[in-house]
C-alpha cells in the first residue's frame, strides 16, 4: 500500500479543537499557534520542533478482519505481535429434564445474518429453535432446523418486537408495539416457514380503546392463543380463537403489575405467574376454556418458573437447581439437571432449550520481518479453553499476559517465542480484578487491579512474591502502567499521571501541566498523550511535543487504540475500530519539495473524504494534501477573507456551512463543463446533470453533487390536481376550498420543521445573489396570514384540530381524505413507494412546496464539491473530484441518499421488496415499483431545477425572524422587512 504524505509544522496550540471536529482536523497539514494548552491549570514547559515533516502511513497487512492485536514488540529486525482470533458461535442446548439428557448444537454466528440484539428471546418445538432479535429500528426472526443445522432469517419490518412463541406445529407468533402520535397498539403476527400468514391488532380485541400492556402469550397448537395483559395495572387473561375472535377473558385474581407470564402445566392447565421485585411468584391456575381462576399458589425466591410435564404443574429453577412441582399434592421433586440456562423454553415433554452466544479465542505469537512485513513464524500460546488476554507487556525478552478464564485470572509468562515459562493464579496476589501489567529490567512485575470501585497497585518480584501494595483513593480508572528511569508510572481516567512509590506505599500525582490521557514508552523514556491526541516526551520534568495524532493521514486520536514507538521517527499504531496495524514513518519535508500539493477546504468531518485521500494517494505518486478545516462560522469568515486576499484552496468540499454561492458570485469557481466534455471516462448522459445545475444560483456547471435528497410536498391528486408545482394563489385556493382538512398531515404547530420548510424555501428563492438583493413577493405575506388560523403552540393542540379525531385513526387521515398535503425529505425509492401505497393510498402527486414561480420540489444536496479557478493542478483536482462520481462511491450512496449517477439510482428500484406495513388497524401492501412507477420517479427527479439553500448563516436569519413571527412578536410585513434588511446586509459583506 502506497502511503499518503501529509506535511505539517510541529507546534504547541493555544486552543485545542473540540472533539467533534477532531476526525478531519486530524488531516490539517500546516498549523501554527503560540504556546499554551486549553484546559491546563498551568503553563507547560515545552520545546517545539522547528522543521516541517511528512508522515508516511501504511497498513502493515499483518492482521485480518477477525483478528485483534493484543501487544506489539519491535526489535531490530522483527515485529513480534500477540494477537487473538475470535470465532463466535451460537450454542443451542436442549435438555430433557425427564430423562436427564442434554444435546448441544453449535451454529457459526455468521449464519445469524442480521446480527443478534443483546436481549434476544427464544422459543422452540421438537424440530426447530426460533430466535427473536429486536432492535430499535427493526426485528428479525431466525428459524433454526436442528436436524439440518440450517438457519433462515425473516425480516419482520417491525421495531422492537418483544415476544415470540411456537405452537408445536410449525407456526411462530411475534408481538410488537406500533406507535402513532398519541398512543400505542399491540400488533401480533403469525409466521410459518419464514412467511407471514396472519397479522392483526391484538390490543383492539382486548380493550375497546386499545390501551393494553402486553405481557405474554401461549399458542396451544390448535390455532388458539392465550394472552396475559394488563389494563390500568389490572391483570387479565384472554383466549383468542383461530378465527381471531375472543372466546373468553377474565381478570386474574390477586395480581397487579406487568411482570406476568403464561406457563402450561403437565396436565394441560394454564398457569399465570406474577413476579415481584423479591422474586416472590404468585401462581394462578386458570381454566383454559373460561380463563377463570381454579387454584392459587406461591413460590418463594424462584429464579424462573417453566412449563411442567407429566404430573408436574410447573418446573421451578432456583439456586438449588430444577424441581418439579405438583400444586394439588403440594409436593416437589428435584430434577437431575445441573445445566445453568440463560433463558429457557420448557415444552410439555420436559424439553428445555437455551441459546448462548460464545466467543472462542485463539491466541498466537507472530514474528514478521520489519522491512517487508512478511510473517516468519506463528506459534499458538498455551491458553486455557475459553480464556482470553486482558493486558500484556514485554520486557527482557519475556511476555507478560494477564489472562481471564471465566471468573478466574492468571499471569502467563512466556519467552520471546511464546513458550510458557510459568502460569500463576492471581487470586492471592492482587486485590480484586487485575486490569494491566508491566515489568522492569529486574523482572519485577507491576499489576494494577480494582476492587469495589477502588484501584490497587501490586509489585511482585521475579519469583512472583508480593513485595508491596499501594491502595489508592479517588482514581477513576487505569489504562496502563509503564516503568521508566527506575520509576513505575500509571495514568488514570481523571487525566493525572501518578508516580508509584512502593516504599512509601503511595501513588503521587505528577504535575507536568498536561492532561494525561495515556502513557507509553519510547526507548525506555516516558511519553504522555493528552486528551487531544498530542504526544509529548518527558525529559527533565519538561515536555517536548513528539507527535500530534490529529495530523496523521489515515488515522486520528479518536481511532487510535494503541501506539508502539520504535523511536520518535518511526512508530506503529493499532486501530481496533479498523482492525488495522499501521506503520508510520516521519521524514523531512525538505526531501520531498518536488511533490504535487492539492489544497482542500472542507466544513465537516467525513469518513468518505479520508477514504478518497487514501485511494487517490495509492494511485498517484508524489502527491501531498493540505487540508483546512472550516467547520465553524468563524472559520468560514476566515476562508472568505483568505479567498478575497488570494489565499485560495484548490477544492472546496461543502456539507452546508461553506456557502459556494458566495464564491460563485466572486467568480472563483471553475467551470466544469470542459472536464465533462473532454474526459472519455465519464459521460453527462450517465448523471442527473440537472442536479448539478440546480445547486448553482446561475445554472452553471461549477459544482458536483454526489448525493442528494428531495424536499417536496405530496398529496392526493384527486384533491391537489395532477400537475406538479403550485403558486401562492393556487395554494391559498386549495386551503379555502378544503376548510375541513388539516393543512399538513404532520400538523401545523410552531416547532414543526416541515411547516418551517414551507416558509423557508420560498424566502430563499426571493434572494437575487447576483444583485445581492432580496425581492419580496407580496403574496408571501398572504400565505403567512392564511396559515395563521391553523397554527398551534404544540403538536397535541395541532392534532386536536381534526374534527373526527375521536373516531378516525391518525394514520388513516390521508387515505380518508382528512388532510390536504404533507412535506417530506425523500431519500429513497422505498420512501416513495411507502407514500404511494401506504400513506396516501390513492394516485399520488408530488406537488412540491407552494412558491412564487410555481416550482415546488427542491434538491436537498448532501455534499457539494467545487474546483477553484486558481487551481494550478486542475487535471489532478478533477481526477480527485471524479472519485465521488465513480461506481464504487455511487453504489454506496444509495443506502442513505439518492445517488446522482443514473445506474446507481436505478439500483434503488431493484432493491425494493414487497412488504406489509401497519396503517391504523390495517396492513397496507407496499409493492415493488412497476415500469410506470420507474418512469414517473425518474422523470420527476430529472425535472427538478432548484435546490434548498444549505448555507447556515442565511438559514439562521430566516429561522430567527420566523420564530419571532410565530410567537406573535412581529407581524407579516415586519417579518419580511427584517428578513430583507438582514439578508441584504449579509450579502453586502461577503
Amino acid at each position: 500500500m502506497r502511503p499518503i504524505r501529509f506535511a505539517y509544522s510541529a507546534r504547541r496550540r493555544t486552543e485545542m479543537m473540540k472533539k467533534n471536529f477532531a476526525l478531519l482536523s486530524a488531516l490539517l497539514l500546516t498549523l501554527t499557534s503560540a504556546s499554551g494548552c486549553a484546559g491546563k491549570t498551568q503553563e507547560t514547559n515545552t520545546t517545539a520542533l522547528a522543521e516541517s515533516f511528512l508522515y508516511k502511513t501504511g497498513d502493515t497487512g499483518l492482521l485480518n478482519n477477525d483478528e485483534r492485536l493484543i501487544d506489539l514488540n519491535v526489535t531490530d529486525d522483527y515485529l513480534v505481535l500477540t494477537k487473538n482470533k475470535s470465532e463466535k458461535t451460537a450454542e443451542i442446548t436442549t435438555a430433557d429434564l425427564e430423562n436427564d439428557q442434554t444435546e448441544t448444537l453449535t451454529i457459526p454466528y455468521e449464519k445469524l445474518t442480521g446480527g443478534l440484539s443483546e436481549d434476544y428471546q427464544i422459543a422452540a418445538d421438537n424440530d426447530h429453535v426460533y430466535i427473536l432479535s429486536a432492535e430499535q429500528n427493526n426485528s428479525v426472526l431466525y428459524t433454526i432446523d436442528k436436524a439440518q443445522q440450517d438457519v433462515s432469517c425473516t425480516d419482520l419490518h417491525a421495531p422492537m418486537a418483544m415476544n415470540v412463541c411456537a405452537d408445536g406445529n410449525g407456526s411462530v407468533y411475534t408481538v410488537y408495539y406500533r406507535y402513532d402520535t398519541r398512543m400505542q397498539y399491540v400488533m401480533l403476527e403469525q409466521y410459518q416457514n419464514g412467511q407471514k400468514t396472519d397479522a392483526f391488532e391484538l390490543s383492539e380485541l382486548l380493550a375497546e380503546d386499545g390501551t393494553v400492556e402486553f405481557c405474554d402469550m401461549y399458542a396451544d397448537g390448535s390455532g388458539n392463543l392465550y394472552v396475559v395483559y394488563t389494563i390500568n395495572n389490572t391483570v387479565y387473561t384472554a383466549k383468542i380463537n383461530a378465527d381471531r375472535s375472543v372466546a373468553a377473558k377474565a381478570e386474574v385474581s390477586g395480581m397487579v403489575g406487568s411482570n406476568n407470564q403464561i406457563v402450561v402445566s403437565g396436565q394441560g392447565a394454564l398457569l399465570i405467574v406474577n413476579r415481584d421485585d423479591s422474586n416472590l411468584c404468585l401462581i394462578n391456575k386458570i381454566d383454559p376454556e373460561t380463563c377463570e381462576t381454579l387454584d392459587f399458589y406461591e413460590e418463594d425466591s424462584a429464579d424462573d418458573i417453566m412449563n411442567g410435564f407429566g404430573d408436574y404443574d410447573y418446573i421451578v429453577a432456583d439456586s438449588e437447581g430444577f424441581s418439579g412441582v405438583n400444586m394439588e399434592n403440594d409436593s416437589r421433586a428435584p430434577l437431575q439437571q445441573e445445566r445453568q440456562f440463560r433463558s429457557v423454553y420448557c415444552a410439555q415433554n420436559g424439553l428445555l432449550t437455551d441459546v448462548e452466544i460464545k466467543n472462542n479465542y485463539n491466541h498466537s505469537l507472530v514474528k514478521a520481518e520489519k522491512e517487508t512485513n512478511q510473517t516468519v513464524s506463528e506459534s499458538p500460546l498455551e491458553m486455557e479453553e475459553n480464556s482470553f488476554i486482558l493486558n500484556a507487556a514485554y520486557q527482557n525478552n519475556k511476555h507478560f499476559y494477564i489472562c481471564q478464564e471465566d471468573e478466574k485470572q492468571y499471569l502467563l509468562i512466556t519467552d520471546q517465542d511464546g513458550q510458557t515459562e510459568s502460569k500463576t493464579a492471581l487470586d492471592d496476589l492482587v486485590q480484586g480484578h487485575a486490569v494491566c501489567v508491566c515489568a522492569d529490567d529486574a523482572n519485577n512485575v507491576y499489576i494494577a487491579s480494582t476492587l469495589q470501585g477502588e484501584y490497587y497497585y501490586q509489585k511482585l518480584d521475579a519469583d512472583l512474591h508480593l513485595q508491596g501494595t499501594i491502595q489508592t483513593e479517588g482514581i477513576k480508572g487505569v489504562r496502563r502502567i509503564v516503568f521508566s528511569g527506575g520509576i513505575a508510572y500509571s495514568d488514570s481516567n481523571d487525566g493525572v499521571l501518578y508516580r508509584l512509590d512502593f516504599e512509601q506505599s503511595k501513588a503521587e500525582k505528577t504535575d507536568f501541566g498536561c492532561y494525561a490521557y495515556d502513557c507509553y514508552l519510547c526507548n525506555g523514556n516516558m511519553m504522555i498523550q493528552d486528551d487531544m491526541g498530542v504526544i509529548y516526551a518527558v525529559q527533565d520534568d519538561s515536555l517536548t511535543e513528539i507527535l500530534n495524532c490529529n495530523e496523521l493521514d489515515q488515522i486520528n486520536d479518536m481511532g487510535i487504540s494503541d501506539i508502539y514507538f520504535e523511536g520518535e521517527d518511526q512508530f506503529y499504531i493499532w486501530s481496533e475500530d479498523e482492525q488495522t496495524l499501521y506503520e508510520v514513518n516521519k521524514v523531512n519535508a525538505a526531501d520531498m519539495q518536488d511533490a504535487t500539493v492539492l489544497n482542500i477546504a472542507y466544513d465537516i468531518d467525513s469518513a468518505a473524504l479520508k477514504r478518497m485521500l487514501a485511494d487517490f494517494s495509492a494511485e498517484h505518486d508524489n502527491i501531498q494534501f493540505k487540508l483546512s478545516d472550516y467547520s465553524t462560522d468563524e472559520k468560514v469568515e476566515k476562508l472568505n477573507m483568505d479567498i478575497a486576499g488570494g489565499n485560495v484552496p484548490d477544492i472546496i468540499i461543502s456539507d452546508g456551512r461553506i456557502d459556494l454561492s458566495v464564491y460563485e458570485k466572486m467568480g472563483v469557481l471553475a467551470d466544469l463543463t470542459p472536464f465533462f466534455d473532454q474526459d472519455s471516462t465519464i459521460s453527462t448522459d450517465d448523471y442527473f446533470m440537472n442536479i448539478f445545475r440546480a445547486c448553482s444560483n446561475t445554472g452553471a456547471l461549477n459544482q458536483i453533487v454526489p448525493e442528494f435528497k428531495v424536499l417536496t410536498g405530496f398529496g392526493n391528486a384527486s384533491v391537489l390536481g395532477t400537475e406538479q408545482g403550485w403558486n401562492y394563489d393556487e395554494f391559498l385556493s386549495k386551503i379555502a376550498e378544503n376548510p375541513d382538512k388539516e393543512v399538513l398531515f404532520s400538523g401545523l404547530y410552531k416547532s414543526n420543521v416541515r411547516y418551517v420548510d414551507v416558509l423557508y424555501c420560498n424566502l430563499v428563492n426571493m434572494i437575487d445573489f447576483a444583485q445581492k438583493k432580496f425581492n419580496t413577493d407580496a403574496r408571501y405575506a398572504d400565505v403567512l396570514a392564511a396559515l395563521k388560523p391553523y397554527m398551534y403552540d404544540t403538536m397535541d393542540e395541532s392534532l386536536s384540530y381534526s374534527k373526527d379525531e375521536a373516531t378516525e385513526e391518525y394514520d388513516l387521515r390521508f387515505r380518508k381524505n382528512k388532510v390536504l398535503f404533507d412535506v417530506m425529505d425523500i431519500s429513497s425509492v422505498n420512501d416513495i413507494m411507502t407514500l404511494k401505497d401506504a400513506v396516501v393510498g390513492d394516485e399520488i402527486v408530488f406537488k412540491g412546496l407552494p412558491s412564487g414561480n410555481g416550482k415546488g420540489s427542491y434538491i436537498h444536496p448532501i455534499t457539494k464539491i467545487a474546483m477553484l479557478t486558481s487551481c494550478k493542478e486542475q487535471d489532478l483536482a478533477w481526477e480527485f473530484m471524479k472519485q465521488y462520481l465513480d461506481d464504487a462511491y455511487q453504489q454506496n450512496v444509495s443506502v442513505n441518499y439518492f445517488p446522482v449517477k443514473k445506474s446507481a439510482f436505478a439500483a434503488n428500484f431493484d432493491a425494493c421488496e414487497e412488504r406489509k406495513i401497519p396503517v391504523g388497524s390495517e396492513f397496507a401492501d407496499v409493492h415493488v415499483p412497476t415500469e410506470q412507477d420507474r418512469a414517473m420517479i425518474t422523470d420527476w427527479i430529472s425535472s427538478i431545477d432548484c435546490a434548498v439553500c444549505t448555507e447556515n448563516r442565511l438559514g439562521n436569519i430566516i429561522y430567527n425572524e420566523l420564530a419571532l413571527y410565530l410567537n406573535d412578536e412581529q407581524n407579516e410585513d415586519q417579518t419580511l422587512k427584517e428578513i430583507k434588511r438582514k439578508i441584504e446586509l449579509y450579502l453586502s459583506e461577503v
